[in-house]
């Protein structure tokens, strides 16, 4: 499985922007949360950071496909991509288990 951390800067947006980006990236398993492996624990990531793992390897054709989805929000962002191979993080906010 291939690793990316995205990060997108929604330039002069709303709470409500981001709330609805974090929906539309969810759709295509780009999630705003990260999963410790040896405790299998989730935590959220900060405001407009993205970890997607999936099949996608290419970092264009992930670049084009979010670019697609923040289009759809707003026309002046910002946006890094960075393939990854792991992360290390601490002082993240869990998520509550249902």
């Amino acid at each position: 499985m291939n690793n990316f951390m995205i990060r997108i800067e929604l330039h002069n947006s709303t709470d409500e922007d981001y709330k609805n980006l974090d929906i539309d990236l969810k759709e295509v398993d780009i999630l705003q949360t990260i999963e410790d492996v040896e405790t299998d624990e989730k935590y959220y990531l900060p405001k407009g950071l993205y970890q997607y793992i999936g099949h996608i390897s290419d970092k264009e054709e992930m670049h084009n496909k979010i670019v697609k989805i923040v289009k759809n929000i707003s026309e002046d962002f910002g946006l890094v991509i960075i393939k990854s191979e792991g992360s290390y993080s601490s002082g993240l906010n869990p998520v509550k288990r249902l």
